[in-house]
């Protein structure tokens, strides 16, 4: 079947599982449903990261956070600059000074 005939015969459904099994997953994460500009407002403090793959970054430095094509965290962690793709983060929040 092609295009249109699919989704008359039922293929839509098939169409949505396909969708949310390339994105990988079917939740979305932080960096999608908040603003990253939120992020910003966390520049140069202590942070933990949560992840998608439920790993967290714990007490790290929030270097910077970019926009655009390439959306992503720059941490500072155990001496080490880390950079997080933002798909992959789940939350972000400051640590307990």
């Amino acid at each position: 079947m092609f295009g249109e005939q699919a989704v008359l015969c039922g293929g839509i459904t098939h169409l949505i599982q396909a969708g949310f099994e390339t994105s990988g997953s079917a939740y979305p994460s932080a960096v999608d449903t908040q603003p990253f500009s939120e992020y910003r407002t966390l520049l140069g403090r202590q942070v933990s990261v949560a992840l998608t793959d439920g790993s967290r970054i714990d007490d790290c430095q929030l270097v910077s956070a970019t926009g655009g094509r390439v959306r992503q965290l720059w941490l500072f962690a155990d001496g080490e600059d880390l950079f997080v793709a933002a798909d992959r983060v789940a939350d972000v929040w400051p640590t307990a000074a």
